[in-house]
């Protein structure tokens, strides 16, 4: 079993940089793991290049950081809570 997927499946691109205090993901490091088997060597390339940018403290652009429009975040679960809720209106 491959990353606790299944047999020969392979696991998703994770974070190679762990916080030392606990060893959960580094979410201010973000370092993908290029030697994933499932990435294309010029993936792979991609993924190493964006990682080393992090390590050297150089945040490179994405929708959160650059005020890209986003969708939504909480407009379907409140109305899934409303909706399926099962109360009704006295």
């Amino acid at each position: 079993m491959v990353g606790g997927a299944g047999v020969g499946v392979p696991a998703p691109v994770t974070n190679r940089s762990r916080r030392k205090d606990n060893g959960v993901s580094n979410y201010s490091e973000l370092v993908g793991d290029y030697t994933n088997p499932i990435l294309q060597p010029w993936a792979a390339e991609v993924v190493k290049k964006k990682g080393d940018l992090s390590l050297a403290g150089v945040t490179y652009p994405n929708p959160a950081n650059e005020c890209w429009p986003e969708p939504v975040r909480s407009f379907s679960s409140t109305w899934q809570c409303r909706c399926c809720s099962g109360r009704t209106r006295s």
